[in-house]
Order: C-alpha cells, then sequence, then structure tokens
C-alpha cells in the first residue's frame, strides 16, 4: 500500500499553493489598477477639453434660438402653401 503524501505543495508542482493564488490575485489586481488608471485618465482628458469649449452668452443663444424658429416658421407656411397648390391641380386634372 502506497502511503498518503506528507507535502503540502504536491497538487501545485512543487509550487506553494498560496503563492500561486497571491500571483492570481496580484495579475488580477493589476487588471483592475490598470482600469481604473485608464478610468482616471480618461475624466481628466475629457475636463480639458471641456474647458476649451466657448459657450455662447444667453442673450447670443436666445437670438439664435429666434432665428431657427422664424425661419422653420416661415418654411412651414411655404410647404403648406406648396402643398395646396399642388393638391388643387391634381384636384383639376382628375376631375
Amino acid at each position: 500500500m502506497d502511503r498518503a503524501s506528507d507535502s503540502k505543495s504536491e497538487g501545485c508542482r512543487f509550487e506553494s499553493c498560496l503563492a500561486r493564488q497571491t500571483l492570481e490575485d496580484c495579475s488580477a489586481m493589476n487588471k483592475i489598477r490598470g482600469y481604473i488608471d485608464q478610468s482616471v485618465s480618461f475624466v481628466k482628458e475629457s475636463w480639458t477639453e471641456l474647458s476649451k469649449v466657448h459657450f455662447s452668452s444667453p442673450k447670443d443663444t436666445l437670438r439664435a434660438t429666434a432665428v431657427v424658429v422664424v425661419v422653420t416658421l416661415l418654411m412651414a407656411m411655404w410647404l403648406g402653401v406648396i402643398d395646396f397648390v399642388a393638391v388643387r391641380i391634381v384636384r383639376q386634372l382628375l376631375s
């Protein structure tokens, strides 16, 4: 009959199981640390880019909004007139 091994590291090919587990935990921690470093770098770069942005004054924003609303209403009226005329022409042709 064979005797049971007294070696604590037999299943780990002569490496300490605790040492192997610590190395695996260490590589996982390095990955996490890398993700955190990348995230911090991204936030810093984003903040730097955001500081370069020029925001319009409220007065300029109001003027631009008024121009957009007026042009939109004029285009809507123009397209309404064109549609009305086109419908009349088609009805005249079909009747």
